[in-house]
């Protein structure tokens, strides 16, 4: 008997020019550095191992964050890029506020290629949380759209 679809995926692909054409990692870069792209890496990298297309998070995981990720980083550090993140539209601010999650059109746009891909009929998707147009349904035929519970 099958179970319910899994959320996480476990590969994300990043595309290759992510350091020619993309503006917003250009800004990532000069405000923050190495250390602020890995942090916005990492916590990319945490919504597509859990959930797949968001990552419950919230400013008291800083530290917790900041201790998994290593290599001087401070939980200062991760609250600083975690707020330009929001800033330059890294991460959408809005669900942020009202979900306590961390998501974006990119990472939702990442999750969409990979269910097409891993043929994952009947995953649901919290439609409050997500950013992208579902009027498009060819890009929606393997998903189920489903409220969260407030």
């Amino acid at each position: 008997m099958a179970g319910k679809p899994k959320k996480r995926i476990d590969c994300a692909g990043w595309y290759v020019d992510i350091f020619y054409n993309d503006i917003k990692i250009d800004k990532l870069l000069d405000a923050h550095g190495w250390p602020g792209f890995g942090i916005y890496f990492y916590l990319c990298q945490m919504a597509f191992g859990s959930e797949g297309y968001y990552y419950e998070w919230g400013y008291d995981l800083c530290v917790s964050t900041a201790r998994k990720m290593g290599g001087g980083i401070s939980s200062s550090t991760v609250r600083e890029t975690v707020g330009y993140c929001f800033s330059v539209g890294l991460f959408d601010k809005e669900l942020f506020d009202r979900w306590g999650i961390l998501t974006s059109r990119g990472i939702q746009k990442s999750y969409l290629v990979v269910l097409k891909n891993k043929n994952r009929k009947g995953t649901e998707i919290y439609e409050e949380y997500w950013l992208l147009d579902i009027s498009k349904n060819e890009d929606y035929q393997d998903v189920v759209f489903v409220h969260k519970n407030p």
